[in-house]
């Protein structure tokens, strides 16, 4: 048995591997009948030089040793063995194997004789001496002369196809019948010759032979072209036939090998230097670098190159010549295209188009270039020029519309297929190719004649932001409304009759009305739906979207009619009353007359009934709790419920009456009526409720499924293609998806289901990197249970279970990476059928023989040690070779390793840096604002108060802290977060990360029409960034506005954000840190002790109630030296200029100085600790003083009787910080003695944080365009200020104009020189006003600053001209009740007043989120503050502002900036328009020419931040264009599949072989330097494996952040290339056959969700194996002949039925089952390639188009051309 296996296998695979073996089934196929019904092939075979011997399949499978192949063999190793370098076939790898053949002849006994081997001695010659070299070329050479055709026999063969077509076909498509249409035929425009070759008579229509003469059930009028793609009656599209292109090179090949000569008279003889040509691949003519769509997605339709030439780059073949070509040579794809109408031929001599027969036929002649004989009717005839294809044709998507689910979403779960067409194509043409190719499975679909109904949608394209103009039936019209078409049983045998198929084309030429695709609006890319009618109980026919929209529309009015009853009568859905309802008298509703006429009528009146209930437990519960509600009630509740309204139809001629509402003479106002007329409710009246419901019910009756086959089980939807999902054990998705992939690589599929590894001796169970071959065993048993055919779910708890045993990681329920879970299983099957029993020790390669050898020696030389260890199915077939090279940086040594793999991660082109753009705003400082911050007061003679650096070659740099605003460009990883980005920012800026504040940008742009040096052009917005956001990645896409990255497509644009210093800058003041570095250990024990004895005394008095005077105002050592220091440094001349001080210490001492005793003593402004309603402290102001209410006081506790007393007692209004108004309390001096209200900071905590709010820059818009009048608009700079929140409103105040101040800084280019007078003195003038200005500023600086210290001295009780430590020595307490500053306050309000006017903005507080405020005539706000600074005799003092008012800042010395603002708040500049200069007698002179004195600060690049910029924009305008070649499209961002951009898969796999930098931390220690090195990697692919796995590396994590990469890979689902990424001395490159390096797509597997949790869901390409694991492996396309489906065997359909089992459902099942084998059928008769979708236990048809996707995660990929040798050892015969 073993012995006929190998000689079965062998015989049959070995050709087959090579893209030629022609196939045992199909009605092509039959080797035996074509040999029987051919001519002799020994008579065919004259005049090669090598013969072909007849023989019977019987003798192949049975291995026979007298004939067939073997003979052949024993003859060819025979001449091999005597004379190797004579033999016919000469091949260097079978020299080489001679030689090892020498060599291990002394160790076999038979090989010293000179006899016949067998086939089992042969196997154990090969097994010895051969390599997988030499055993492709012996099989190419002694498996061909056995089964493949000689040269001459395949010149017969094409030569009859062609004859069958000339001679029949190409004349019944090109008659009248499918002439031009202007009264002549194409066979008019055909030359004398060519008429007299091709005029037969035609054959009749209903002939039963097949296309090769042989008889036939079929008649030959049906699929004239494989799969249908010629439509009904094979005549195309447009109704000339289809033909198939070829490529030139590969057809001018094989006419040289078989000796193809077109005279038909003279054969040329045939050499033995002859060589067969390779596959036949369409590669070159096929365009990989569309734009348009990915390869592959268009299903049976590729995409041609642009400027293809027919006769230099292609030719034409007839489509019965194509099929034979591809049968014998296998490759592809193939590239159908439909015959264009013929056109006037062009003479090239006269340069004139003519249709003379004569010019024409000298035309044609010039062009065939061959002789005729007239009476020879063997002479093929090229095709004439004049016949062109349409070689970029439509291309329509069309699916089934499931009669189940009519409306069901998404293309899965459909049949579809794509549909050549051009727009002038007549329409019936498209329907009659859509259902010859589209299998129709339903029983119901067709009548007892065979017939059914069909029709075509046409999918509308609705815009997102738009609403679905076809509410009815969604998306999608009619092509061709109220008509449908006759629809043909295509598993029938139809009636070979033409009658019948005029019949059927009268029938589509009526239903498409003789229309084209372009009048009834179709275009390329259409998405078309053909629905079928179903039969129903009656046996009528009934569209299953009408019936499912009447359904909807049905249970929608049923619903609709239920929500009016409930609201007529007044209850909820759960029919209880409720408890305010609606009052419906009045209300307009449809009313049905005693006549039965509707009418639209109001309702007058309302009849009520009073229902009594008794009330629920929990109710009287409820009521127990009231008892006057109790008593009032009862125990018995009385609800009211509508039960008749009274209807009026007296103005209609009727009568009053009175009606139920349960009547169905009620309903809804519109219902049926339009407006006031009426209708018949008889003859017009629609589906009431009642009819609702009986239709919904049919509807659901209808949606049921067929009974379930198989005791309940899911049945097979296309058996003998797998399609068995896998139940989902808890989160088994993961294994699901991958143990799906696995189960459709070819060979290694058939290695599993035919348990080859058990006769072979394969299953290594001793292994111990392996299971023992238990999971190998499991895995095969799954297997076979999904491609049993019988099943349509299956549980894999059994291997479930094994695999948690072997791996305990996937042994729970928790989520898996299901890479991880594929590279275990590739690695498990590969140990467990591992050959190597005890694998040996082998040595690594030595670099000084690696260094002197060729590369190819050393990799085959790695190859075979590697093969020493491991010898599997999965290291012949899935394993390959990476050439890892790693350079030395520093002695230059170049290492050189082999390293095999069973699966390559591909990453992401290298944009692991996001570009930011950062604009550094500084503080504003004297450096930077020299003319407002550095300006010397009155009377000082000095220049400047402040010396400044000049600047070098008289420009500042960046950095520097003498500009204002400066750019970087930083770099920065993916998965960094802001605080990375602020650290590398302080690296380069030199400003502390601390002081950084990074905010999002959106620039506004106002106008357009503004010039772009206006400054109100645009708004610049800024949003703070938190500290930990991140990653940087995300930053990015928010922050541009896009919601995910492509990586790779293209670099983005820079991420431009804004990064403000903060406007503080604490003063150092190191007397105070000396001086306590100095202290002696005496002196801190003492301070300690002190302190300790302050805290007792103070927990003390809050336990007594009582504050005793000086003792919570005692101070400790420490913090009176530190209030010493900060007394004498502040407010001085630095202050707000350079420095700005934290006045915390100093609040504290003020708050106990002017702690009060008495009511009198209450100030405002004082700053406290209060206790609020919830007993938590917080710190707060006292912001108003009020009278309290009459208050009695008596001698008993409830205070009242003849002895109260009333007493009026003062209190005070307390404002906590960070709180609005309406939080505020009021407290008695009462509360103050008894510990409520304590000094500030005793109880609480002060803020780390300073007081922040943004900044906004507002002007009044003016312009003619402002329809509106005078309206606000905000512009330029916002940013964000920050203040000590112990300043006071004044002190705040100086800081925000000196931080203003950087928006007045006029830059050196603005000075005009020499030349035009006027603009000369224009500018002096600008000049000056800036300069007063800025004086002016300067001088409110110092005034705010001077009385903010005078305050805070005089409230300390202090002396200004005395030094404070001759005043208070080492006194520690202070005390100032008595202070009043009333005085110093008006003062303050009076200079201030006279110097605010003359700036150029005005300074307002408002709301945070209404910045722009109220508008007014002339921009100048006129609200008026109620704080007690804005008057010296207002005693009161109020927040700020409410919800929507504004009012001007208050600069004020009693409140504080942490009191008056908090988050929600924010501060206006509001600008005033520029000054106008008015001379009496002239018209005012304006120097500005913007309406704001606004200037925007003059912007510093780095450096270094240029270059990378200007890189960046060279990346950016050149695209990511690596990985270009000829065959794939690698240009960065390229549109998809359905116009969707995204990056091509050769973008990573040039990542992947791109050099790059290890790090030390990669740990790579150069051989030569013996020492860790950060080497230079370069990786490329030496051996490419049959089945090649990509791993897409979505995956991205660092220490704190992870993500996934959503970019859409757009991979080809066919003809990837992969040369370009193969090293040029690799085997991959050095084989002679092309499609080496090509490969195909068979699975995907699909990762839906992020990096927390996910959903995997598989695609396959469904292809034929069967059960035992007989599948085809040489042929990679459907085509004739190379796929085999045979019905009886697989679908397991039964007749009859069998005792105790129901006849209906046996019935049924056996009708599901061959609905099932039906839909196999049709898949394998189908052109179109069958992609399946695996979710779990879900397993669904998709379109090609739905492959590709940003979800794709792994990619599995099989080579066009598998290695023969692989086929020889583990693919299986049927």
């Amino acid at each position: 048995t073993t012995q006929q296996k190998i000689n079965s296998q062998h015989s049959r695979q070995g050709s087959s591997g090579y893209g030629f073996g022609l196939k045992r089934r199909g009605s092509d196929t039959n080797l035996k009948r074509r040999r029987d019904s051919d001519t002799n092939l020994k008579k065919m075979s004259g005049g090669d030089s090598i013969t072909t011997t007849t023989m019977s399949e019987r003798d192949i499978t049975n291995g026979n040793t007298t004939s067939g192949p073997k003979s052949e063999v024993m003859d060819y190793l025979r001449e091999v063995r005597e004379n190797p370098i004579g033999a016919s076939y000469k091949d260097p790898a079978l020299e080489n194997a001679y030689q090892r053949f020498t060599e291990k002849s002394q160790h076999v006994p038979w090989m010293k004789d000179n006899k016949e081997l067998t086939i089992d001695e042969y196997h154990e010659w090969a097994e010895e001496a051969l390599d997988d070299a030499a055993l492709d070329a012996i099989f190419y050479r002694i498996f061909a002369t056995g089964i493949l055709p000689s040269p001459s026999a395949e010149r017969e063969l094409v030569l009859k196809r062609w004859m069958d077509w000339q001679n029949k076909d190409a004349f019944r498509l090109w008659s009248d019948e499918g002439g031009s249409g202007d009264g002549a035929t194409i066979l008019d425009y055909f030359s004398q010759s060519v008429r007299k070759v091709i005029s037969h008579d035609e054959i009749p229509f209903n002939q039963e032979k097949d296309r090769y003469g042989n008889s036939s059930p079929k008649a030959d009028n049906l699929f004239k072209v494989w799969g249908g793609i010629g439509g009904y009656d094979g005549r195309a599209g447009l109704g000339h036939g289809m033909l198939y292109c070829v490529d030139k090179k590969w057809w001018d090949s094989w006419e040289a090998y078989v000796g193809w000569n077109w005279d038909g008279c003279h054969v040329t003889p045939l050499s033995s230097s002859r060589k067969r040509p390779g596959d036949l691949s369409s590669e070159r003519i096929l365009d990989r670098k569309s734009d348009s769509v990915v390869a592959g997605t268009l299903g049976s339709y590729e995409i041609m190159k642009f400027g293809l030439q027919k006769g230099v780059h292609y030719v034409l073949v007839p489509p019965s010549v194509w099929d034979i070509l591809y049968e014998m040579y296998g490759g592809g794809p193939p590239v159908p295209r439909m015959v264009l109408p013929l056109v006037k031929v062009y003479n090239r001599r006269e340069r004139t188009f003519s249709t003379d027969s004569k010019q024409m036929e000298d035309e044609d002649m010039s062009v065939m270039s061959v002789e005729v004989v007239a009476t020879d009717n063997e002479a093929p005839l090229r095709i004439p020029e004049a016949i062109q294809v349409a070689t970029h044709p439509w291309v329509v998507h069309c699916h089934v519309c499931d009669a189940s689910q009519p409306y069901r979403r998404g293309d899965a779960g459909s049949m579809s297929i794509r549909v050549m067409a051009l727009p002038d194509q007549p329409l019936w043409r498209l329907f009659a190719e859509v259902i010859a190719r589209l299998s129709m499975n339903n029983v119901k679909a067709f009548n007892v004649e065979g017939l059914g109904k069909a029709r075509l949608w046409k999918r509308i394209d609705v815009p997102n932001n738009a609403k679905d103009v076809s509410t009815r039936y969604g998306p999608w019209t009619l092509v061709c409304k109220n008509r449908f078409a006759m629809l043909p049983d295509m598993h029938q045998t139809p009636p070979a009759s033409k009658d019948f198929y005029n019949d059927l084309r009268e029938d589509w030429e009526a239903y498409a009305d003789h229309a084209t695709l372009e009048s009834v609006g179709m275009t390329n890319n259409d998405r078309l739906m053909i629905e079928y009618a179903v039969l129903n109980k009656t046996g009528d026919f009934v569209w299953p979207r009408e019936a499912a929209a009447k359904a909807g529309r049905a249970r929608h009015l049923a619903e609709e009619d239920a929500a009016f009853r409930r609201m007529l009568r007044g209850v909820d859905q759960e029919d209880k009353p409720l408890e305010n309802p609606p009052n419906v008298a009045g209300k307009t509703i449809d009313a049905m007359d005693s006549s039965g006429r509707w009418y639209q009528v109001e309702i007058s009146e309302i009849r009520n009934n009073e229902i009594s209930e008794n009330p629920g437990e929990e109710e009287e519960e409820m009521d127990m709790g009231n008892s006057n509600a109790a008593a009032s009630a009862g125990k018995i509740r009385k609800t009211i419920e509508v039960r008749q309204v009274r209807i009026n139809f007296s103005e209609h001629g009727g009568h009053i009456e009175w009606i139920d509402v349960d009547s169905d003479r009620l309903a809804i106002a519109g219902r049926y009526t339009i407006g006031k007329e009426t209708t018949n409710g008889d003859t017009n009246k629609p589906a009431g409720p009642s009819d609702g419901k009986a239709k919904q019910t049919v509807a659901v009756k209808k949606g049921t499924t067929e009974p379930e086959p198989n005791g309940g089980s899911k049945l097979c939807t296309f058996p003998g293609y797998g399609a068995c999902g896998l139940t989902n054990l808890g989160n088994t998705c993961y294994a699901n998806s991958a143990l799906q992939c696995i189960s459709y690589m070819p060979l290694l599929r058939a290695y599993l289901l035919s348990n080859q590894y058990k006769p072979t001796g394969d299953l290594n169970k001793d292994n111990p990197l392996g299971t023992g071959g238990k999971l190998l065993e499991e895995f095969s048993d799954l297997l076979r249970t999904m491609w049993s055919g019988k099943y349509g779910e299956k549980s894999p708890t059994r291997f479930r279970g094994h695999l948690g045993r072997a791996r305990s990681q996937f042994s729970g329920a928790d989520q898996q990476d299901a890479q991880e879970l594929l590279n275990y299983m590739l690695d498990v099957l590969h140990e467990d059928s591992n050959k190597v029993k005890k694998k040996p020790y082998v040595e690594a390669l030595e670099d000084d023989w690696v260094k002197k050898t060729s590369l190819p020696r050393v990799g085959q030389e790695a190859w075979r040690r590697f093969l020493r260890r491991n010898r599997s199915i999965i290291a012949d077939v899935a394993m390959g070779q990476v050439l890892n090279t790693v350079a030395c940086p520093t002695c230059h040594f170049s290492s050189r390793n082999f390293d095999p793999f069973n699966l390559l991660s591909l990453p992401f082109p290298t944009v692991a840096d996001v570009i930011f753009q950062v604009t550094v705003v500084r503080r504003g400082t004297s450096l930077n604002c020299p003319l407002t911050l550095n300006k010397t007061k009155k009377g000082d003679r000095r220049k400047e108060r402040f010396e400044r650096k000049k600047p070098i070659d008289g420009v500042f740099k960046a950095p520097s802290n003498q500009l204002i605003t400066e750019e970087y460009a930083i770099a920065m990883s993916r998965l960094a977060d802001i605080g990375d980005l602020r650290m590398q920012l302080q690296n380069i800026c030199g400003i502390s990360a601390g002081r950084l504040k990074l905010c999002k940008v959106e620039e506004l742009v106002i106008s357009k029409d503004m010039d772009e040096s206006n400054p109100v052009k645009t708004y610049i917005k800024v949003t703070g960034l938190p500290d930990k956001e991140g990653p940087c990645v995300k930053v990015a896409n928010t922050t541009n506005g896009s919601d995910k990255e492509e990586v790779g497509a293209a670099p983005p644009a820079p991420t431009k954000i804004v990064a403000f210093e903060s406007t503080l800058a604490p003063r150092p003041i190191q007397s105070v840190k000396q001086k306590h570095a100095a202290a002696t250990a005496d002196e801190k024990k003492e301070e300690e002790e002190v302190e300790s004895a302050t805290a007792s005394e103070d927990e003390e008095s809050e336990v007594s109630g009582e504050l005793a005077g000086d003792v919570a105002l005692h101070r400790s050592p420490r913090e009176m030296r530190e209030l010493k220091e900060l007394i004498d440094v502040y407010g001085d001349s630095r202050e707000c200029r350079i420095y700005d001080s934290d006045p915390l210490p100093i609040s504290k001492a003020i708050s106990r100085c002017l702690w009060p005793k008495t009511e009198e003593e209450f100030k405002l402004g004082l700053r406290v600790d209060a206790i609020d309603h919830k007993r938590h402290w917080f710190p707060g102001s006292v912001v108003e003083i009020v009278d309290g209410d009459a208050v009695v006081e008596g001698t008993n506790e409830s205070a009242s009787g003849p002895d109260a007393v009333a007493v009026s007692m003062t209190k005070v209004r307390i404002h906590f910080d960070n709180f609005s108004s309406k939080w505020d309390e009021t407290y008695t001096i009462d509360q103050f003695h008894k510990g409520q209200v304590r000094p500030l900071y005793s109880h609480a905590t002060p803020r780390i944080k300073p007081t922040e709010f943004m900044v906004h820059h507002r002007y009044a818009d003016k312009s003619p365009n402002n329809t509106g009048g005078s309206t606000n608009a905000l512009f330029g700079q916002a940013f964000y200020l920050q203040c000590q929140n112990e300043w006071s409103t004044a002190r705040a105040g100086a800081h925000i104009l000196a931080q203003a101040a950087r928006f007045l800084v006029r830059s050196s280019s603005t000075d005009v020189d020499g030349g035009n007078k006027e603009a000369t003195a224009s500018a002096n003038k600008v000049k000056r006003i800036y300069e007063k200005i800025s004086g002016t500023i300067s001088d409110l600086i110092d005034i705010l600053i001077d009385y903010d210290r005078r305050y805070v001295l005089a409230a300390l009780g202090t002396d200004e001209d005395v030094p404070f430590d001759e005043q208070f020595g080492e006194r520690e307490t202070f005390s100032n009740p008595s202070f009043d500053a009333s005085a110093l306050s008006a003062a303050l309000i009076e200079k201030v007043r006279l110097l605010l006017h003359k700036l150029p903005f005005e300074v307002r507080v408002c709301t945070a989120d209404s910045p722009l405020g109220a508008s007014s005539s002339s921009g100048t706000a006129t609200a008026k503050t109620k704080d007690g600074a804005s008057s010296a005799s207002s005693t009161t003092t109020t927040q700020s502002t409410s919800n929507s008012d504004e009012v001007p800042f208050p600069f004020s010395l009693m409140r504080t900036i942490g009191n008056f603002m908090n988050a929600r708040h924010a501060v206006v500049l509001h600008w005033r328009d520029p000054p106008v200069e008015k001379k009496s007698g002239s018209k005012p002179i304006h120097y500005f020419t913007t309406p704001v004195m606004y200037i925007r600060p003059e912007l510093a690049i780095h450096k270094s931040s240029i270059d990378l910029l200007d890189s960046h924009q060279v990346n950016a305008k050149g695209g990511n264009n690596k990985g270009n070649n000829n065959n794939n499209n690698k240009n960065g961002a390229s549109p998809g599949a359905g116009g969707s951009a995204g990056l091509h898969l050769g973008v990573c796999l040039t990542e992947f072989c791109k050099q790059q930098q290890l790090h030390l931390t990669d740990c790579w220690r150069c051989p030569r330097c013996k020492d860790y090195r950060e080497g230079k990697q370069n990786m490329q692919v030496w051996r490419l494996p049959d089945l090649l796995i990509f791993h897409i590396k979505r995956f991205n994590c660092s220490a704190r952040w992870r993500e996934k990469i959503t970019t859409k890979i757009n991979f080809p689902l066919t003809g990837l290339d992969m040369s370009e990424w193969c090293h040029s001395d690799s085997p991959v490159m050095t084989e002679d056959t092309e499609d080496s390096h090509v490969y195909d797509l068979i699975g995907v597997m699909n990762h839906y969700g992020g990096m927390t949790g996910g959903h995997y869901v598989a695609m396959c390409k469904a292809t034929a194996c069967g059960t035992e694991g007989s599948e085809e492996v040489g042929y990679d396309f459907n085509g004739a002949g190379a796929s085999f489906y045979d019905l009886e065997e697989e679908s397991g359909v039964q007749t009859g039925w069998r005792l105790g089992r129901s006849k209906d459902k046996e019935a049924a099942v056996n009708q599901s089952k061959v609905a099932a084998a039906n839909a196999s059928k049709g898949v394998s008769e189908s052109a179109e390639p069958l992609w399946l979708q695996f979710d779990d236990e879900l397993v669904e048809p998709i379109p090609p188009r739905n492959v590709v996707s940003e979800m794709a995660y792994v990619l599995f990929y099989r080579r066009r051309r598998i290695t023969p040798s692989n086929i020889a050892k583990y693919s299986t015969l049927h």
